[in-house]
């Protein structure tokens, strides 16, 4: 094994290395002359002195530290005889050649480094090891563990040329966790669609299936989404938290006076009332937290895709097959079992959004929830679905708009509340523009810490 070829250490670093040894005692003044030119790996390949005693000495000079076979690591990745490896969440680079300028900053502009270590080159074959011996199972198991204690929603593989980058969605916000050799891929996607009962000769086809399982001390239902890309498929988990405790919009943080409306809302026997924002902003658990003080007093219906919370005895639909049963399918079923307040968990599309009308016409509150940046947005996503502006102005009770976003190591929840009064049912029922909208929204501003 070619390591620390003398060429590489500078005249100075020679001196200063043998000049320790001999200080030391490693090595004597007679045997100074016959090693003068050999390389590093000749001198323990001869036995002059041992690789432990080289190698502890060498980084004193460089000033990195020493690393010891015995530790402990969270292996992240390995290439060419270098590690990524973390501990007490600090990242190490761990080489047994400080030298190979090529490799190392390769990688030290593909992470952030916080410490560089060196070892013997039979330590880092150890270490190199062990990082290997992981199986794929394991490895599995150990991301999901990783994602469940820092709360994360969804699970992200997003590959490129040289591994597959491990991201977290928390709070509405992606941030990546780690990264995951190349040649560790096909085996771990394969175990993923193994365990999900998906076909794992299957690489041109979309494919979707679920984990179910106990994992970090959580019973959860992982939703697996894998999609064929240029090169690799991509796969995205999504975590659901069974059993998962609703709190009270007072424990998520909304003020009384803002608390107050949306229970009005909530208590009115008939219209629409829409939730709207981005993906992983707690639309769903804000809903569940306004529907908890009603499941004995109501009957509530839900269709889902999938079911975030299980809450007795709310009666919920999971949309699973929609070839088979889809969101219209479902709420023509529902209108027949007289429920007082219908979730939609999503309108996507203008048969679901006309359907969702209908029934509110008829005598029921539709909560339902869409993807839009803003509470005014929603509005021209339905007449973008063709939906009659008068027909909602008479049903909209109000728009819910929510956002996370993080702010000095916290999740911060922003939340914009249209409420259709009276002034603002006429402009919609008369077809007044949109832009004139804004100036006649009850706002309100709310900032809650997540």
């Amino acid at each position: 094994m070619l390591v620390l070829h003398y060429i590489l250490l500078s005249p100075q670093l020679r001196r200063k290395l043998f000049n320790i040894l001999v200080e030391r005692q490693f090595l004597s003044d007679y045997n100074l002359g016959y090693v003068q030119n050999l390389s590093i790996d000749e001198l323990v390949n001869y036995q002059f002195v041992s690789a432990h005693v080289l190698y502890g000495i060498l980084s004193e000079i460089l000033n990195f530290q020493f690393i010891s076979p015995n530790q402990t690591w969270e292996y992240i990745y390995h290439e060419q005889g270098v590690l990524i490896a973390k501990k007490d969440n600090i990242y190490w680079l761990l080489t047994k050649d400080p030298f190979d300028v090529v490799i190392l900053d390769k990688l030290r502009r593909e992470f952030t480094i916080n410490q560089i270590g060196i070892s013997t080159p039979s330590c880092i074959q150890k270490f190199i090891h062990k990082a290997n011996a992981v199986s794929t199972n394991d490895l599995l198991t150990k991301i999901l563990e990783e994602a469940i204690k820092k709360s994360a929603s969804d699970i992200h593989f997003l590959h490129d040329d040289m591994f597959v980058r491990l991201s977290f969605r928390i709070y509405g916000v992606i941030k990546q966790h780690s990264i995951i050799a190349k040649e560790k891929w096909r085996a771990l996607i394969n175990q993923i669609k193994i365990r999900a009962l998906l076909d794992i000769t299957e690489t041109r086809r979309a494919q979707n299936g679920q984990i179910n399982g106990t994992f970090a001390g959580h019973e959860i239902n992982c939703r697996i989404a894998i999609h064929p890309t240029l090169g690799e498929e991509t796969v995205t988990i999504r975590i659901l938290y069974q059993h998962h405790k609703v709190g009270s919009l007072k424990e998520l943080g909304f003020p009384e006076p803002f608390s107050k409306i949306l229970n009005e809302i909530i208590d009115t026997p008939s219209g629409l009332f829409l939730i709207t924002g981005p993906t992983g902003s707690g639309k769903t658990t804000t809903l569940y937290s306004l529907f908890q003080p009603h499941i004995y007093n109501k009957k509530i219906m839900t269709l889902e895709d999938p079911v975030e919370y299980i809450l007795p005895p709310i009666q919920q639909t999971e949309i699973r097959h929609p070839e088979i049963f889809s969101y219209q399918d479902g709420l023509k079923s529902i209108l027949r079992h007289d429920p007082d307040i219908i979730f939609v968990g999503e309108i996507r599309d203008k048969e679901t959004a006309e359907l969702s009308l209908r029934a509110a016409m008829t005598g029921h509150l539709v909560c339902a929830t869409t993807h839009t940046h803003c509470a005014l947005d929603a509005l021209y996503r339905f007449l973008d679905f063709g939906i009659s502006q008068t027909a909602l102005g008479t049903q909209l009770l109000g728009i819910l708009a929510q956002k996370l976003y993080s702010d000095h190591n916290c999740f911060r929840l922003q939340a914009e509340l249209l409420l259709c009064d009276t002034k603002i049912k006429q402009h919609l029922v008369s077809n007044g523009a949109l832009h004139d909208l804004p100036p006649l929204l009850n706002k309100t501003n709310h900032f809650a810490h997540y």
